[in-house]
């Protein structure tokens, strides 16, 4: 399911609100943000016209269990050209490696 992006105006369309509640509890909402919580996604806002996703609120504490991001991952260095999407860059951490890599400027570093 995809979080749906909002063209900046102040309250959400019908399809996007269905969308939030599959996601979870549409907890607030105003003409720059959009908070999810509870569901299959909790914690999240989109900062919309900024275009910013928040996943935490707060630094985590050390001790932390929860609250993470999390990315995909690979058994081994990625090889395949992403889609291209557009002012953004893909990640994959490579499990055998040990290393986080990022498709930039036509190669995997």
């Amino acid at each position: 399911m995809t979080i749906p992006y909002v063209d900046g105006s102040t309250t959400l369309t019908a399809a996007e609100k269905a969308a939030v509640a599959a996601l979870g509890t549409l907890s607030s909402q105003n003409a720059n943000t959009v908070a999810i919580t509870g569901g299959t996604i909790q914690g999240v806002t989109l900062k919309i016209g900024t275009g910013s996703l928040v996943c935490q609120g707060a630094a985590l504490p050390t001790t932390a269990t929860d609250g993470f991001l999390y990315i995909p991952t690979c058994a081994g260095t990625p090889t395949g050209v992403p889609t291209v999407q557009a002012g953004t860059v893909p990640m994959v951490y490579d499990t055998v490696n040990h290393v986080l890599c990022i498709y930039d400027g036509g190669r995997w570093t």
